[in-house]
């Protein structure tokens, strides 16, 4: 989670923060700051490194509006920024307004010759100065930047993706650093009683409930990104601001009245020094200027503001952000979602599912490492605050439930926020006491990608086949089972992947709050099948116990009894299996692989799945079932799915799974019947609609 650049920054003033006083701390700050530019070509000598030249585009997709008056210094870094951290991928203009300079401005040209250059004849102010310049800009948007800027790596590129990945957006504006390192702004707030805020001005720029995208009030226009086209509509800034203050938040104002999101974006990150494009002179009438437009903009949107808006009190508390009337879901499960395990790609799945519906989702995973931190960020990019603590390097720590002291802080800042849980492991029972103890009547659903304990007795019950010796459970295992079996019976509803599992505990158990979603879920799609001959087989498997068995299973009692009749048969494994050293020549470990590479695999080979023991809803089946892939299952395989009865048939025994194999590798068209009928079980139950009518029918 570290931000190039700021995080190396960060560590040293924290560290320069112990023991000092606060005016030695400040000349202090300043010297390492303009040296740590120094060092990274930001803050060097006064002219550009060679060879760095902005192409000229005659059709740019970003036109980037820069005003000016004097400051020279702080512009040609503004703009060498620009050159060195803007993604080749973008095009761009730049067009930099001088505001009747009086310094080297007034020779910028021949550090930079292909920027466009509009000279005022007097001083306009920098409200006009945007207004002027935006009808010369050809670009599809229009980025407002000040010269006292500047832009760190992959600023540009990430506004876009805002836009690009969010329905409705209007505005995008960036996270804005003070130049000692620390938040400076991550969007703005309005309140009810007429109050204007930054949010997490002071903080860590770590901090994660400032680093997920997310709707705001309004986002300054030291860097705003607007649609060239709705700006015209608006007709730009209202001069009502003249010379400045407030046009920023008005212009955000009347992008929300048209209907569209303003949005801040934690990964375009900008260094702001601030009241240097406007000048610090005290004689300016700045403090005069300011209060006039606030008075201004707050008679303007006072009925808008009591209406929409929240009370200072609350706009200011630790976990306030934009959200309208929409619920808010706490989701508590293993890690931060991926798609590498199948219980965490259910997770991520139904993350995005519930966004798309409307919901504010906050995702808190048990457990951060260093293979799986990584996917923090693929949340915080969809606009889920992933719920964690980081140190003073950045680095993302889970919020343990079993240290009391640190997560029952946490929570006990929050709960008022969220409207529902929903918990997916029995290993969340810790969570859900301390849920519990702050909010006794909190409704919470359980959302298992299996149910353990039938997972751990299956097993126990296949080892003592081959015992001499009486196979008990351990007190470990009786106390996780009396964990889930408490989750279970108390949850508003569990939302079972397995029809098997609804069944087993309303018999067994009584228990009747039970209901089907979709495991996974996939286009709907008429697209005829592969029928090509198949010589290769392939097992997907992740690290569980049960799939190490099987396809050690497979490999000591299956595999040789195939290549007995097709010696050439080469079988694929695929993910995180943790197999011992494997002597047969014909068997490749793959390891994890791209999706790309995962569907080549599947359009072309035969999936095995010989699972002996297990429970849930089997991702890889699935995923056979959907690319029409001719495959070859056990009954646990297959168990859970709706409907499979009906359209495939289990082998269970090794000469019937060998037999199969062989009968597949010799004639393509061998299962064609079954593999029709798993694709119209895959487009009745398992696409994105029946997984969102299946969840507003529970959660409503």
């Amino acid at each position: 989670m570290k931000i190039p650049i700021l995080h190396q920054l960060e560590k040293k003033i924290r560290h320069l923060r112990r023991g000092e006083h606060s005016s030695t701390k400040s000349r202090r700050y300043k010297a390492l700051f303009k040296k740590f530019l120094s060092d990274h070509n930001y803050f060097a000598d006064n002219h550009p490194p060679k060879n760095i030249h902005q192409p000229i585009e005659s059709d740019p997709l970003v036109s980037i509006i820069i005003p000016c008056f004097n400051q020279f210094k702080y512009t040609f870094k503004c703009i060498n920024s620009i050159y060195h951290n803007t993604q080749s991928s973008v095009t761009y203009e730049i067009i930099l307004v001088d505001d009747y300079s009086s310094d080297k401005t007034k020779e910028i040209e021949s550090h930079f010759p292909n920027i466009t250059v509009i000279r005022n004849s007097k001083n306009r102010g920098f409200l006009k100065n945007i207004n002027h310049a935006a009808k010369h800009a050809a670009g599809k948007y229009l980025l407002l930047l000040n010269n006292d800027t500047i832009v760190l790596e992959n600023w540009l590129s990430s506004m876009l993706d805002a836009f690009q990945n969010f329905e409705g957006v209007g505005v995008v504006g960036s996270k804005l650093i003070f130049p000692n390192g620390m938040l400076q702004e991550a969007g703005g707030y309005v309140t009810k009683d007429q109050h204007f805020g930054n949010y997490g001005k002071f903080k860590s720029i770590f901090d994660p409930r400032f680093n997920y995208i997310r709707e705001v009030d309004y986002v300054s226009g030291a860097c705003l990104m607007i649609k060239t086209e709705l700006w015209k509509d608006l007709e730009g800034f209202d001069e009502i601001y003249l010379p400045a203050y407030f046009e920023d938040t008005d212009l955000c104002m009347r992008v929300r009245q048209k209907g569209h999101k303003v949005i801040y974006t934690p990964f375009s990150n900008i260094i702001h020094f601030e009241s240097i494009s406007y000048g610090m002179n005290p004689t300016s009438g700045k403090q005069k200027q300011m209060e006039k437009n606030q008075i201004t903009f707050t008679t303007r949107w006072k009925e808008e503001l009591n209406e929409t808006h929240v009370k200072k009190d609350i706009a200011e508390s630790k976990n306030y952000e934009r959200t309208g009337n929409k619920p808010t879901i706490l989701y508590i499960d293993d890690e931060p979602p991926n798609d590498y395990q199948a219980g965490s790609r259910l997770s991520k799945i139904y993350c995005d599912l519930l966004s798309k519906m409307g919901y504010v989702v906050k995702f808190l995973p048990m457990h951060i490492n260093k293979s799986n931190e990584c996917y923090i960020k693929d949340l915080q990019a969809k606009g889920i605050e992933c719920c964690y603590l980081q140190d003073r390097d950045g680095r993302a720590h889970a919020l343990n439930a079993k240290d009391q002291n640190v997560y029952e802080q946490w929570f006990h800042e929050r709960p008022q926020i969220f409207d529902l849980y929903l918990l997916a492991r029995p290993s969340s029972y810790d969570y859900l006491k301390v849920i519990k103890k702050y909010q006794p009547d909190a409704k919470y659903y359980y959302h298992p990608a299996d149910i353990h304990f039938v997972r751990s007795e299956r097993k126990m019950a296949l080892l003592q086949e081959t015992s001499t010796k009486k196979i008990i459970s351990t007190q470990e295992d009786i106390k996780e089972k009396t964990k889930e079996i408490f989750m279970l019976e108390n949850a508003e509803k569990v939302l079972h992947v397995s029809s098997y599992e609804n069944n087993f505990l309303k018999t067994t158990y009584g228990f009747n709050n039970g209901a089907i979603i979709p495991c996974y879920f996939f286009p709907h799609s008429n697209q005829p099948a592969n029928n090509t001959p198949r010589r290769e087989l392939m097992y997907v498997g992740g690290s569980h116990e049960a799939s190490n068995d099987g396809i050690t299973w497979f490999l000591r009692e299956i595999y040789h009894k195939i290549t007995q009749k097709h010696p050439d048969t080469i079988l694929n494994i695929v993910g995180s299996c943790k197999l011992q050293k494997i002597d047969q020549p014909n068997v490749k470990i793959l390891g994890r692989v791209s999706a790309e590479e995962l569907e080549q695999l599947y359009s072309s080979c035969i999936p095995i799945i010989p699972l002996r023991y297990g429970a849930g809803v089997k991702g890889k089946v699935l995923e056979a079932m959907n690319y029409q892939a001719p495959f070859v299952s056990t009954s646990i395989g297959l168990e859970g799915i709706r409907d499979i009865e009906l359209a495939k048939k289990a082998k269970d025994t090794t000469v019937e799974f060998a037999a199969e194999v062989c009968a597949v590798i010799d004639n393509p068209n061998h299962q064609k019947s079954e593999v029709e009928a798993c694709k119209n079980i895959i487009n009745s139950y398992f696409t994105e609609g029946a997984a969102r009518e299946a969840l507003q029918s529970i959660l409503n």
